[in-house]
């Protein structure tokens, strides 16, 4: 988003992807909350959707990360790279101050993380074969705790006792929090998964979800064309 100047030019005055996903993330705003903000300055405030892109950036490649029934994890190897790469980018002022020849010299000191958590409400999910339960997760990082160089700390995390987990599965807000809820808006929203996964018919799952839709709006439908257009469904 762009502003025009009083000579008649557009000068940009959007936050960066990297400012705004600082601001984001600082402020635990939710997707709701950050674009009531952005509607006060959109010169500001660039869409939601550089948030998220920004967010990818992020995250380790895919080809890093395992995901089983009961199980996602990342190597160690390329989830330490990344991370260092990332912050790199995020000091690269502090970065560029340092001489080429004691670049080699920078060490890095990070930590552990055990954490977990019980009572969950369990989900429609069925597990072959071994023993689990969605209502119980764990999770194990590694922290970044500072960066030296010689006495001199390079960089100290503010805060090395907080991790950002993981975030599975976020209700929509205003759309209700039930588990049946959440798997219909899901499976309609990647039809094409959806599809392959249950070897249904790619159409016939979008044009239930165009049945669903005005069914649950609130809103009055033209009666004999909703159906007309139930009727070829079934078909």
């Amino acid at each position: 988003m762009c502003s025009k100047s009083s000579s008649g030019h557009y000068e940009s005055t959007c936050l960066s992807g990297e400012d705004v996903l600082t601001v984001a993330v600082d402020a635990k705003l939710t997707r709701n909350q950050y674009n009531i903000i952005r509607l006060t300055a959109r010169d500001k405030f660039p869409s939601y959707k550089v948030i998220q892109e920004e967010k990818k950036k992020c995250y380790p490649s895919k080809e890093h990360i395992k995901a089983t029934n009961t199980l996602v994890c990342s190597t160690l190897p390329s989830l330490l790279d990344h991370t260092i790469c990332r912050l790199i980018i995020a000091q690269r002022t502090v970065i560029d101050s340092i001489p080429a020849k004691d670049l080699h010299k920078l060490r890095m000191y990070t930590k552990w993380e055990f954490d977990g958590s019980s009572g969950h409400s369990s989900y429609k999910q069925v597990f072959h074969g071994i023993e689990a339960s969605d209502s119980a997760a764990s999770i194990t990082s590694i922290v970044l705790i500072r960066i030296v160089l010689g006495e001199k700390v390079v960089w100290q995390n503010p805060a090395p006792s907080f991790t950002n987990d993981l975030i599975v599965e976020v209700p929509k807000p205003g759309f209700g929090n039930s588990n049946d809820g959440n798997i219909a808006r899901r499976f309609f929203k990647e039809a094409e998964v959806s599809a392959e996964i249950k070897k249904l018919d790619l159409t016939l799952i979008k044009r239930l979800h165009n049945i669903l839709i005005p069914v649950a709006s609130g809103h009055k439908i033209n009666v004999e064309k909703f159906t007309k257009y139930c009727q070829d469904t079934a078909r």
